[in-house]
């Protein structure tokens, strides 16, 4: 979904969309609800004020709370920087508390075409705000529809409450609309003018792939990419072990030579081996594994005995340049699995925890070929950088 999306975007709607994002964000929302508490409270309905006035509060807080707890890791984009963490998504929860209770609120006790008329326009505000998130490529799919579910979770609970407590009279729903959408209009408005060239740097589509020298990339522009693989979930998972300079056809020659060969593709007859006990784990095809929901571009195995192989996965992550000759970088993993039966019926192969063994044999294989290789260390982990 994140691809799918990153792929259609264009400059117009990137600037539409970041002015939809910008009426979730907390400045504005802050606002809205600021100007809807002083209505409730000239108005003098107490216990209508501090039901909204806990919804939104709580809201905000357990998304506080679940983005420390969770520590997900955004998707690859500019705006990781300024906030790290993904899950749940700020803007999708809030807007979803904010706009949907202040609905129920409005259309409690009125006739059943009102309540239509009052929740839609409340359901496009949270819906697009909630989609710009997932087209500016600052939430995976997954925060998004948790945080819409939390959202609605929360806001069902402080209905059936309300109604059962709460015994004022029926909210006037004209003024209380449009002082909610004259504070979204404003706040917004002035928001955007003065943060949306900031904003739209700041949701940039990120390039495709990064080019820098190969100068750079041995100065220390290697410790710029990602430490770590990330899968779809935003969740840090093997590091990334190496860095390799080469073209793709010096990087197939090398491992060749060593020993490593490319997986069985998944076709039907390669897929059905998982069923028989007897595969050596060498025939069996690769399961795959993800980095930002990008699939390894090259993909080695290296059989040790029938139940243990080594696999080695290269994502093209940019292009070095030494004078005028370019060619890919890879990052990659080099991990350890061993075949098991589950069930007794399909075999499965299992990563290992085995970090040392393997890179060690990847080592082997490239200075055998008479490649540059440096040893290097990242938040203690070793890194192998290889041209």
């Amino acid at each position: 979904i994140l691809d799918a999306l990153q792929a259609l975007r264009t400059g117009w709607v990137d600037h539409l969309m970041v002015t939809i994002t910008e009426l979730g964000s907390t400045y504005v929302t802050v606002a809205v609800v600021a100007v809807v508490s002083i209505w409730f409270a000239l108005m003098r309905r107490w216990r209508t004020l501090g039901y909204w006035v806990g919804a939104c509060a709580f809201a905000a807080v357990l998304v506080i709370v679940l983005k420390t707890g969770f520590s997900r890791v955004r998707p690859d984009t500019p705006y990781a920087v300024v906030d790290p963490y993904s899950f749940p998504s700020g803007h999708a929860a809030l807007s979803i508390v904010v706009y949907g209770f202040l609905a129920f609120l409005v259309a409690h006790g009125k006739p059943g075409w009102q309540k239509i008329a009052v929740a839609l326009p409340a359901a496009g505000i949270a819906v697009l705000i909630a989609f710009s998130r997932l087209y500016l490529g600052a939430h995976w799919f997954s925060d998004v529809a948790a945080s819409v579910g939390l959202g609605l979770a929360w806001i069902g609970l402080l209905c059936i409450a309300y109604i059962h407590h709460v015994r004022e009279l029926p909210l006037r729903a004209v003024p209380t609309l449009l002082i909610a959408l004259t504070a979204l209009s404003f706040f917004g408005t002035a928001y955007a003018h003065r943060y949306h060239e900031r904003d739209f740097d700041r949701y940039a589509k990120p390039a495709a792939l990064r080019k820098l020298s190969l100068d750079a990339w041995q100065s220390g522009e290697w410790r710029s990419f990602p430490r770590a693989r990330s899968e779809v979930r935003g969740q840090r998972e093997e590091p990334f072990s190496l860095q390799w300079v080469a073209s793709t056809t010096h990087v197939g020659d090398v491992l060749r030579a060593a020993g490593w060969r490319e997986p069985a593709l998944w076709k039907s007859h390669a897929a059905m081996l998982w069923l028989v006990p007897a595969t050596p784990i060498g025939e069996l095809p690769v399961l795959p594994k993800l980095h930002q929901g990008q699939a390894p571009s090259l993909t080695f195995v290296q059989p040790v005995d029938t139940t243990k192989r080594l696999v080695l996965r290269l994502w093209h992550v940019a292009d070095v340049s030494d004078g005028a000759r370019g060619e890919p970088l890879w990052t990659g993993i080099v991990t350890a699995e061993l075949s098991r039966m589950e069930f007794g019926l399909v075999a499965t192969a299992r990563t290992t925890g085995d970090v040392a063994a393997p890179l060690q044999a990847f080592d082997h294989a490239v200075r055998s070929a008479n490649a540059n290789v440096r040893k290097e260390t990242a938040l203690g982990m070793p890194v192998l950088l290889v041209w």
